[in-house]
């Protein structure tokens, strides 16, 4: 996996509507699994990383939101650009 500060660069990079933006508007479910995925990267940055749980919530939003095979491989671009 990559390191918790290239995790967070690539999603910074990816378009917003990969992580369901719009989505998260509409979906308690989503946004909150969203806010849980922003707090675990500042965790991480702090020094705190977790990166089961962080893999585990970016799980979640893919399970959990509705994404388009466009969106979903601009979010493996970005990781693998890391």
């Amino acid at each position: 996996m990559a390191g918790i500060a290239e995790l967070e660069e690539a999603i910074n990079k990816a378009n917003p509507r990969i992580f369901g933006r719009e989505q998260s508007f509409t979906s308690l479910p989503l946004n909150t699994l969203a806010t849980e995925l922003i707090a675990l990267l500042g965790d991480a940055k702090a020094g705190r990383a977790n990166e089961a749980a962080i893999q585990q919530g970016i799980g979640a939003i893919l399970t959990t939101g509705t994404f388009t095979e466009e969106q979903l491989g601009e979010l493996e671009q970005a990781l693998v650009a890391g």
